[in-house]
This record gives C-alpha cells, structure tokens and sequence, in this order.
C-alpha cells in the first residue's frame, strides 16, 4: 500500500467516524426528547377530560409552540454544523484537554508544517523526534518556522508572557541547533527552518495527510495554555488551506535561512 493509499484511507476512516458520532448523537437526542415527550403527553392526557376548554387551548398552543421551538433548536444546529464542517472545524480542545504532544495526530507519510516561538516544548521529546524521523524515511518534507532571536517581535511577545529575553534567545537557539543536528543525522531530505520576525500569533502543528492543530497565543499564556483547533484538510475552501497560504507566504517572503543567521549572529 503506497503513501496516497494510505492518506485517502486515513481520510475516508476519520469523515465515516464522524458521521457515525453525528447520527449517534442526533438519535439519542431524538430518543430523549421522544421519551419526554410521550411522558407529558400521557400524564396530560389522563387530566384531558378534567380540562375546560379554555385551558385545552392553552396547552394545544403550548405544545405546538414547542414542537416549533424543537424544529428551530435542531435547524440551527445543523446549520451552525454545516458551517463549521464547511470551514473544517473538527474540534476545539480548551483547558484541561489542551492536547500534549503524544495526543497529536501527526501523519507520517506526508509532510510536516510547524510554526511557533521555539517548539523546545517538542524538539527533546523522544516520540516527535521518532515521528520526525519517519517522516524523513518515507522521503517526506520538515519544516519549522520560528521566531526570529533578538528579534523587535521576539523581545515584545517575551514582554507580554513576563519571560526574561535571554532565555527566550537561549530556547530559540537551543532548539533550532538541536534540529538541525538531527536533520544532518538523517539520510536524503534534511529538516528545513527559518527565522520570521512579526509578532507571534498563531502557533500551526500540521501534516499535509493529516490534520493542523492551531492555538493562538494569549496576553500572558503560552501558546499550549490557549484553547486549540483542529483543522481538517478536507476540501479546497476550509481554514486548513487559509493558514497554509499564510505559512508558504511567511516562508517564501518573511524568513531567512535559519542555519546562516546562527552562523553569523548566534551566542
């Protein structure tokens, strides 16, 4: 089974497991609200008989208003889902079910897409270096997109989150050497970075047979502590393709080669 194969199979399985979530969770509602429903209608319908005429037109009209009101809370539902499927909205993970590394869906037949401050969070953990390097067998592109050290918009994003400049020099550096000595260790395709200097505020971990998932970064919060999108790469018109426009046009026009500026401004 050959790399396309395999993303057109991984596509398939993740749309049919969303239908199946979506008719699932329609038929419990409708099964919950039938329940009610049949429920009140045969506790009233005992009393019918008791009613007087004019209280048997109240509740006509009290029902009929909420059949109406369900009509409408389940239309707009589907609206508002058809628009976010429409984008490519898959998700939204807040809080406490922010993703850690390990819970990223990352493709390994395709290429891989970061931008961020330093990915230091990624570059030591031992499963995404192992990801890394099965996407560099399988003769696939990686690149990162990173902050640009010393840089005006480095030392205001640093301002904002209350963190010491040097540090974030020292993180960005750190990470960007560790990357590269990696990439020179594999085999054909090496790792790719680049330096950008605007002011962060969208942090981008994708694949292009998979998913992206995108936080912004908050006043005074990291971009792991901000709620998460995932994006899905299913159409020609949804988010996924809008913040892959933005990363090609920050790499091809607002980057310089990462390798060069350390070996001519690095500590």
């Amino acid at each position: 089974m050959n790399a396309k194969t395999r993303t057109y199979r991984s596509k398939a399985g993740r749309y049919i497991r969303g239908l199946i979530s979506e008719a699932v969770e329609g038929w419990v509602l409708a099964a919950l609200g039938g329940a009610l429903a049949l429920s009140v209608l045969t506790y009233l319908g005992l009393l019918w008989d008791g009613l007087t005429v004019e209280a048997r037109w109240v509740f006509a009209f009290s029902l009929l208003l909420g059949v109406l009101l369900v009509i409408q809370t389940f239309t707009l539902r589907d609206f508002r889902t058809g628009v976010v499927a429409g984008a490519g909205l898959r998700r939204v993970y807040q809080g406490a079910h922010v993703p850690n590394i390990k819970d990223y869906d990352i493709a390994d037949d395709s290429n891989f897409f970061f931008l961020g401050i330093s990915a230091k969070h990624f570059v030591y953990d031992d499963e995404f270096r192992a990801k890394l390097i099965e996407i560099n067998r399988r003769s696939c592109r990686i690149r990162f997109l990173l902050l640009l050290p010393k840089g005006r918009s480095m030392k205001r994003r640093a301002a904002d989150e209350g963190a010491d400049v040097d540090t974030w020099i020292r993180h960005i550096t750190d990470s960007s050497k560790e990357l590269l000595i990696l990439g020179d260790s594999m085999s054909g395709t090496k790792i790719e970075i680049r330096f950008y200097d605007y002011y962060p505020v969208w942090r981008l971990i994708a694949s292009s047979g998979g998913g992206m998932y995108v936080s912004y970064f908050l006043q005074n919060k990291r971009g792991k502590e901000s709620p998460h999108l995932l994006l899905g790469n299913d159409g020609i018109d949804d988010l996924y393709l809008a913040f892959m426009r933005q990363y090609e046009e920050t790499w091809e026009r607002y980057s310089i080669d990462a390798r060069d500026w350390l070996t001519h401004h690095g500590p």
